[in-house]
């Protein structure tokens, strides 16, 4: 199993599959469980933007075309924007049960995805993408097709 992606989780020597952690969790524990995730989510896409940001601000020559020295001038003003504590990108304004019943639905529903973590999947249940249970499969069937979990 050690040739399964590293992505899912899915190298067994590890103990459970995220899924299986998931649904082992009392629905008392799911909630501070997201909230945790949520926030993670959050301050990692901060760190990452920051870095980001002053990786290309310091690290790329100054010889670009116009054309590329506004991409890159936009794409460092996205990353700093984004790199403020008080931006929060990845947004959840349901109650957290509705994301804990989701999550809870997907593993049952499709246990063959129980490789996928919590986290992974709660950044296409975000305000954005909103997905549910049968999105979600829907996603990952069509965009894992060919890949062993």
């Amino acid at each position: 199993m050690a040739s399964e992606s590293k992505m899912t989780g899915s190298d067994k020597t590890n103990g459970p599959l995220p899924g299986e952690l998931w649904l082992s969790l009392v629905p008392d524990a799911q909630l501070p469980y997201l909230r945790g995730v949520i926030e993670g989510l959050n301050q990692g896409l901060r760190h990452c933007s920051a870095e980001i940001a002053f990786a290309l601000a310091t690290r790329l020559s100054s010889n670009f075309s116009a054309e590329n020295k506004l991409t890159i001038d936009s794409l460092i003003q996205q990353t700093r924007l984004w790199s403020k504590s008080s931006v929060v990108v990845f947004k959840y304004s349901k109650p957290l049960s509705h994301y804990s019943t989701t999550l809870t639905s997907f593993y049952k529903n499709y246990p063959q995805y129980k490789s996928l973590y919590p986290a992974y999947l709660m950044i296409y249940m975000d305000d954005q993408h909103g997905m549910g249970p049968d999105e979600l499969y829907a996603l990952h069937a069509h965009s894992l097709q060919g890949f062993t979990l």
